[in-house]
């Protein structure tokens, strides 16, 4: 009897083991195996490779129909039903029809992508490069944004309301900003989205600090340098909405010329009560045009990138004023740039020519809290030719370029009831040559030499570069740098006055008007990068800047913008950045820990500048617990903030979706203390998001479709932004940043 009953559940065992799927996959035309392929049942989550005989086997499946997958490199994707009984095997054999398959810029990982796990990314510690798998999973952002996923370590973004980044205690107009070697100009937004570039245009982003190239333009803090996608064989588009932003991109052929077309929308928050009075308003706008041809045995770039932004706030809120609407403070601004891109690669060599034209305009009406209106006009072009020639003799590599630009600027800064205004206009021509060259010194050590020398209004700048790489094991290797940037242009922009958060815009002034110095970094720089394992890796690096010649506003300006000469002042800024990041199939963390010490100094006195907490910590990570979800959860924490209180009323509240929050009322001017002088409480914020993905099958094409939402301060801290105080009562009151609340939800997909 015992015998029987394990006989019988023998043949019950078996048979629940007997619905399967399997069979081979071969070349259409050839009827060859194809090695390698890969079939996936999106519905129950399975996937498999073929053997070396072309073979697949799917075991253990629930009853049904399924959706089955076929991908191989170089084949059309094929897809299809297969019923599965509830025993027994199903045998199908799959042909896949050999087809010439567009690749989108999208990173294969066999882990979750972060930055600086991935060593074919050509980017080398302690440059800073992401690919735009790396800017969407990036575990501290709640939609993707390029400039954002730049943060963390030396290079400080504000957590909330980002103004621009600051590198190593530089400001934020220290950095020039490259798409495809074209100099783009503010490319910013304000309102719950920063960075105006479209992410679905981009493949990666880059930022040079330490070892600028040949043909970079002159920056003291560094070069933000994004690539496009290239355009595809085949028609593709992508795109997203949210409650921040609506986007949409689209590449492909257009007769033998390839296309690449960009455009976005962006809002503070679709909400009902947006047309309130006390709310901010606003919209911005970027886009971005690129067409591709091969032609004199090169190929041809035309690319053309626009940007705008119009922000408007009430002077008061009706509630205290009677009900009498108030007027409303103005700041929009707008700028584009075109250029023509020429590039061949002939053996080991590479040439490319660029020539371009850019412009950027602003304007502003604002009101203060004294009652006087300061008004700004301002506006900047350039024309430019540049080249870069670089060729590759074994492991050296040596690098030749140069740029010639002409400048013309006109900046008029005016508030009634004072001095004149600040007005001028000032045009020259910048020049400069550059040479680099980089080659190992026995087996360990390799090092980077640069000399770049410049000639602006009748004056010749040599600024040298060297990088020593030298490598103590097969996984670490300890960095040194020195090196000396300069720039041309200033920002008169006021960055510690509290509206840079919705004025996020550079105020670019030439230095051929004898109010503007040039400015001259000088940068030392120890790190080591150590690779703990193939997909941990851990880095800690140590600078030392000091700045000359800065032009800074804030000493003699309480509103946005000057409107009175800037006071010349240095700068000094120490550090030390740790980050380290782990990544496995399912689960990506990062996080890391900066301290740093920066302070501004000038002839009236010293202060240290918002961007510059003394420390700041960052811990993040995804996960995903089927290959269609994903996790985001991310901390951000700064210690050491400082401020200036403010007199007179303001409201404050951040974008949000729970209470329709998106408030900015009042004029915060005038200033209760030096600068600077407020120590702030600590800030700490953690955010949870969450992805869902599916592939659709629509005729012959496989559309991928997403929802995301986010949540923001789980913890509900009261985080202060600073204190504005009554001047009747003495009271001060903190002013709270982001609250407990969802963030954004939305929609994205691609096809």
């Amino acid at each position: 009897m015992a015998g029987r009953i394990w006989v019988a559940l023998f043949c019950l065992a078996i048979e629940a083991r007997a619905a399967e799927l399997s069979g081979r996959v071969i070349d259409a035309e050839q009827a060859l195996p194809l090695t390698g392929a890969f079939l996936s049942l999106p519905d129950a989550s399975r996937s498999v490779l073929t053997d070396p005989q072309g073979g697949y086997r799917i075991t253990d499946l629930e009853p049904g129909m399924y959706r089955v997958v076929a991908r191989h490199v170089g084949y059309a994707t094929q897809v299809f039903q297969a019923l599965v009984p509830e025993t027994g095997a199903v045998e199908i054999t799959v042909a896949l029809r050999p087809e010439s398959i567009p690749l989108e810029g999208i990173e294969v990982h066999g882990q979750v992508p972060l930055r600086s796990l991935d060593p074919a990314s050509g980017v080398l510690f302690p440059e800073r490069g992401l690919s735009a798998a790396e800017v969407r999973h990036h575990p501290l952002l709640s939609e993707p944004d390029l400039l954002q996923a730049l943060g963390g370590g030396e290079v400080r973004v504000d957590p909330e309301a980002p103004t621009g980044l600051s590198v190593r205690g530089g400001a934020s107009d220290q950095i020039a900003y490259l798409v495809d070697g074209i100099p783009i100009r503010n490319p910013q937004h304000a309102g719950g989205t920063f960075s105006a570039l479209n992410p679905d245009v981009v493949a990666r982003i880059d930022l040079r600090s330490v070892a600028p190239r040949a043909e970079d333009p002159s920056a003291a803090s560094g070069v933000v340098s994004v690539e496009t996608h290239e355009p595809g064989a085949e028609p593709r588009v992508r795109g997203a909405a949210s409650n921040t932003q609506a986007r949409v991109a689209l590449d492909g052929p257009l007769g033998r010329v390839g296309m690449l077309l960009g455009a976005r929308v962006t809002f503070p928050g679709l909400v009902p009560r947006k047309s309130a009075a006390t709310y901010l308003r606003g919209e911005g706008a970027d886009w971005l045009a690129k067409f591709a041809l091969l032609i004199a045995r090169g190929k041809l770039r035309l690319l053309s990138y626009g940007n705008e932004d119009e922000v408007s706030v009430a002077l008061s809120n009706p509630e205290f004023n009677g009900g009498v609407q108030p007027e409303r403070n103005l700041l929009a601004w707008d700028g584009n740039s075109h250029g023509l891109i020429w590039s061949r690669t002939a053996g080991s060599s590479s040439l490319s020519l660029r020539a371009w034209a850019a412009r950027s305009d602003a304007s502003a009406h604002w009101t203060g809290a004294d009652s006087l209106t300061q008004r700004l006009v301002t506006s900047s072009r350039e024309i430019g030719l540049g080249g870069q020639y670089e060729t590759e003799r074994g492991e050296a590599t040596t690098q030749a370029g140069g740029r010639i630009v002409g400048e013309r600027s006109r900046y008029r800064g005016v508030k009634d009831g004072s001095p004149p205004a600040l007005s001028f206009e000032a045009e020259g021509v910048v020049a400069s040559i550059g040479l680099r060259h980089q080659r190992p010194i026995g087996e360990r050590l390799r090092v980077d030499l640069g000399l770049t020398g410049s000639r602006a209004h009748h004056t010749l700048a040599l600024d040298p570069a060297i990088t020593l790489r030298y490598r103590l094991d097969a996984r670490s290797s300890l960095v040194g740098a020195a090196l000396r940037t300069r720039q041309f242009q200033q920002s008169l922009r006021n960055p510690e006055s509290l509206v840079s958060r919705i004025f996020p815009i550079e105020l670019q002034a030439s230095s051929e008007s004898d109010r503007i110095p040039d400015l001259e970094s000088d940068l030392a720089l120890l790190a080591l990068e150590t690779r703990i394992t193939p997909r941990w890796t851990a880095t800690v690096q140590f600078h030392d800047r000091a700045l000359r010649g800065l032009a800074l506003v804030a000493p003699n300006t309480e509103g946005p913008f000057a409107t009175q000469a800037p006071v010349s002042g240095r700068a000094r800024s120490q550090g030390v950045a740790l980050e380290s990041a782990i990544s496995g199939d399912q689960l990506g963390v990062a996080g890391g820990y900066v301290y740093q010490w920066t302070r501004y100094r000038h002839v009236g006195g010293s202060y240290v500048p918002s961007h510059a907490a003394r420390h700041q910590l960052t811990l993040g990570g995804t996960w995903f617990p089927t290959p269609s979800t994903s996790v985001r959860l991310g901390m951000e924490g700064l210690l050491g903030r400082r401020g200036t209180d403010l007199l007179g009323p303001f409201e404050w509240e951040s974008c949000n979706l729970l209470d329709q929050g998106c408030e900015f009322v009042g004029s915060p001017e005038t200033r209760a203390e030096p600068l600077g002088a407020s120590r702030l409480p600590a800030y700490l914020r953690v955010d949870l998001g969450l992805r869902k993905h599916w592939r659709i099958q629509v005729g012959d094409r496989d559309v991928g479709m997403s929802l995301f939402g986010s949540a923001t301060n789980l913890l509900g801290r009261r985080n202060i932004l600073l204190a504005v105080i009554d001047p009747a009562t003495g009271r001060r009151t903190g002013i709270e940043m982001r609250p407990f609340s969802p963030l954004v939800a939305g929609l994205e997909w691609r096809f």
